[in-house]
């Protein structure tokens, strides 16, 4: 073979080999974009006038977010499109207005309660004039407020107790014409929020009792479902929310649980949100069901999945903005007042965090005294340093109580995107009986966001185990008894005699009879 061919032939392999990396390059390059790329967790905020003291927000149908200003007593307006504020001041005498919800009509009119002025107040943004209804009651502190498929609004008393209607056909401005109160059955109900189903029933909190009350329109009757409390003291239900389902979702301002309420069952579960008292206030649903709420204490914006059964935890960049009230828009975005920052938040509601948690199983039972092994998969859209938590309803901080957990291993270290296990350990120590919600995941090392998959834990008790001891001791002396009895019958074939002397004996159980080892694993 002369040297030309031979060169011709390792061209020819180069050119191949060349060949081939390019097919390579060009099918990684097909690749959709998002699926090469980390979910981003993108936080914006919108800045007010300082000491503007901004409490509740709504979003209008063409995307515009309206927010009350209690120190300025005014409503401002901010275009997301142009990031513009539009100011419109209160028509008051009042340099402090105190305004903790607003709704907005068919027409495209704001409806507020007035708390300091004992007010129903209305704003029209095309002509931009208010109008005024004084509430018959005084010092009724009106709070929440819905609007009814007629067009007639509810609100309700804080300090009246009392639920409200203004019937708009009746109604003149500047008088109480058109007022009706319908006093509900506690003495210090204490009601907040409030809210129509798909079946137009209307939902309030009762914050001071933590009971449910439901009012049925038509035949103008209350129904009231007790929460549960922490010990003697109400948990102070505050904010209110209805799922795609018809499950009535609620927040309590006093722990770090959710609530929600199935009509059709009476039962309520609690849903872990956190380590510490956060403060959980105002909720929503998104186009998806998802359910979002704040938390005060703690600057999060909280995401629940219904259907998933997770939850999400976005951090808010300014630190100590006392967030409440959270709205959503058309296009299903998440806003939030910024009350302390004298900011307005948003956050994409398809927002994802960069890590998944997520258990084979959801479902779980051990004894009071036992213990639960729960194999826990990690998984890593970009890597970092992330330590597995483990929270609980079984106290209204989120810990667990009367049992210990430990991870193993507490801290998984990914320098890239990928997979990792970790095994929470759950020890019993006299758990009181019943079934919690539990929810494992993660939290990154700066803490600016935590995932976590819920699951259901039924704590049985383990009395069985000496019970069992007990009646494996009674076969037993029953077999001995029935040998005995042949053993004699066939002396007695034999000619022979045999006496038996019972001698009493006393058998006390301890943890050495139910065996080497009392936990239970699952």
């Amino acid at each position: 073979m002369s040297n030309n061919q031979s060169r011709r032939q390792i061209s020819s392999v180069i050119s191949l080999k060349f060949l081939a990396l390019l097919i390579v390059v060009l099918m990684l390059s097909l690749v959709p974009a998002e699926a090469q790329q980390s979910p981003k967790i993108s936080v914006k905020e919108y800045k007010l006038p300082d000491r503007s003291n901004a409490f509740a927000i709504v979003s209008d149908n063409s995307g515009n977010i309206w927010v009350a200003l209690r120190n300025r007593s005014s409503l401002v307006k901010l275009d997301p499109k142009t990031g513009s504020l539009q100011e419109f001041k209160i028509p008051s005498s009042s340099s402090i207005l105190q305004i903790w919800d607003i709704v907005v009509d068919s027409h495209g009119n704001l409806w507020f309660g007035d708390a300091t002025d004992n007010k129903i107040r209305k704003f029209d943004p095309s002509s931009f004039k208010f109008s005024e209804y004084t509430i018959p009651t005084a010092d009724a502190e009106p709070w929440g407020i819905a609007i009814d498929s007629k067009g007639d609004i509810w609100y309700s008393g804080f300090n009246s107790g009392a639920l409200g209607k203004l019937e708009i056909s009746k109604a003149r401005e500047g008088t109480s014409n058109g007022f009706l109160e319908y006093k509900t059955p506690r003495n210090i109900s204490r009601p907040s929020y409030l809210l129509f189903d798909n079946n137009g029933i209307l939902w309030m909190m009762e914050s001071g009792p933590a009971r449910l009350a439901k009012f049925d329109i038509i035949t103008e009757k209350f129904t009231e479902y007790p929460l549960p409390r922490a010990g003697n003291a109400s948990t102070n239900p505050i904010g209110i929310a209805v799922d795609a389902q018809g499950n009535i979702w609620y927040t309590q301002f006093r722990t770090s649980n959710m609530g929600k309420f199935d009509p059709k069952t009476g039962n309520v579960e609690q849903y872990p949100t956190g380590l510490i008292t956060g403060a959980t206030y105002g909720i929503v649903p998104d186009k998806e069901g998802n359910i979002w709420t704040v938390q005060q204490r703690v600057d999060r914006v909280v995401k629940i999945s219904v259907k998933d059964q997770t939850i999400s935890e976005f951090r808010i960049p300014t630190n100590s903005s006392f967030t409440e009230n959270v709205a959503v828009d058309p296009s299903g975005n998440i806003w939030f007042v910024e009350t302390a920052g004298n900011k307005i938040g948003i956050i994409d509601a398809s927002a994802q965090v960069p890590i998944k948690a997520s258990l084979s199983t959801t479902k779980f039972k051990m004894s009071r005294n036992g213990t639960l092994s729960i194999p826990v998969s990690l998984e890593s859209f970009e890597g970092g340093d992330f330590f597995p938590h483990l929270r609980s309803s079984m106290s209204v901080t989120g810990n667990i109580a009367n049992s210990s957990f430990s991870a193993s291993p507490d801290l998984i270290q990914m320098k890239s995107a990928g997979n990792a296990m970790t095994t929470i350990t759950l020890i019993g120590n006299n758990i009181e009986l019943g079934n919690y919600k539990m929810v494992v995941g993660f939290t990154d090392r700066g803490l600016n966001y935590y995932q976590g998959q819920f699951f259901d834990l039924t704590i049985e008790d383990d009395s069985g185990q000496p019970i069992l001891v007990i009646a494996t001791i009674a076969v037993i002396i029953f077999i001995a008894v029935i040998a005995l009895f042949r053993v004699r019958s066939k002396n007695r074939a034999m000619g022979g005699e045999v006496s038996l002397h019972a001698r009493p004996t006393v058998h006390t159980l301890t943890d050495s009879d139910n065996g080497p080892d009392r936990r239970v694993n699952f």
